[in-house]
């Protein structure tokens, strides 16, 4: 119940992202594996395959989007806060 999307430039694949099925909740997915090869960010290309997951996980009838992200990834932090996502846990 999941879904991997791929963002190609030229024909190369520079990044890709994932929908986990969250257990057995039916109303919660997680991204995972969310890259962007580091010469491709901050051109929006990782926007960009956000939303087409967020789309996903929509039409799939998802209601709550969840992800884990380590404090170190802050380019990947920022993505985040500016696509809606909120805290809710620290480890």
């Amino acid at each position: 119940d999941g879904a991997m999307h791929g963002i190609y430039v030229d024909q190369n694949l520079v990044g890709f992202g994932g929908l986990c099925k969250h257990g057995e909740d039916a109303t919660r997915v997680e991204v995972c594996k969310l890259h962007l090869k580091a010469d491709y960010q901050g051109f929006g290309l990782g926007r960009k395959l956000l939303e087409s997951l967020i789309a996903k996980a929509a039409h799939k009838g998802y209601k709550t989007i969840e992800l884990h992200v380590t404090a170190t990834q802050t380019a990947a932090l920022g993505l985040y806060v500016r696509m809606g996502f909120a805290q809710t846990n620290r480890k």
